[in-house]
């Protein structure tokens, strides 16, 4: 059985009639997202609707490692869950507005680096990209780039405006998953950045 998308034949079905832009999110005159309309034809069935959609460039989500085998967790107050939360350090990518979407005109390693400094307090001299994903792939085009971070140092942080972390902490990861079943930990991309923190130190025993 063919479970593959076979792309081109999608991109030949579906075609854009047109986009609106709803919103747009800056920061300190930074453009960060898009809400857009979009109404767009399905070809093959020959109906037209329309979808909502966050236009996103994207984010770096850094797990770091420390030399005791511990995974760092910053607990911090989010606004749309009106909670504190433990998670990643994660932080959004410089972009820039193309052809009604927001592209990414920042390196993931880079944003990765700058958001374990501003959200951590820390520095690291070796990251690897261990894994890309969608969060919402039904509302947003946002992908997380997510990296493991080694070699890690102390370093003052610099927190971006409106960010409130209130602990940073390392755990074993053991406990980090114990976390994870307990709820304690709900933030999708903590969860596969602690998986994927497990999966590493089991190799590398």
């Amino acid at each position: 059985m063919q479970w593959a998308i076979d792309k081109k034949f999608m991109d030949n079905r579906f075609k854009w009639i047109n986009t609106e832009i709803i919103y747009q999110e800056t920061r300190a005159d930074e453009l960060r997202w898009l809400i857009t309309k979009e109404q767009i034809c399905d070809q093959q069935t020959n109906t037209t609707f329309s979808r909502s959609i966050l236009r996103h460039p994207g984010v770096a989500a850094v797990m770091a490692i420390n030399e005791q085998r511990e995974v760092l967790l910053i607990e911090q107050f989010r606004y749309t869950a009106k909670t504190e939360m433990w998670e990643i350090p994660t932080g959004t990518l410089q972009g820039e507005l193309k052809d009604k979407q927001v592209i990414a005109k920042e390196l993931p390693r880079l944003a990765a680096e700058r958001e374990l400094n501003e959200e951590a307090g820390y520095s690291a001299t070796r990251f690897e990209l261990v894994k890309r994903f969608y969060v919402m792939p039904g509302t947003s085009d946002g992908l997380v780039y997510l990296f493991l971070a080694f070699d890690l140092s102390p370093k003052k942080a610099i927190a971006d405006i409106g960010e409130v972390v209130t602990k940073v902490k390392f755990f074993p990861i053991n406990e980090a998953l114990n976390m994870i079943a307990k709820g304690e930990i709900c933030d999708a991309k903590t969860i596969i950045g602690i998986y994927a923190a497990k999966e590493y130190l089991d190799k590398n025993l």
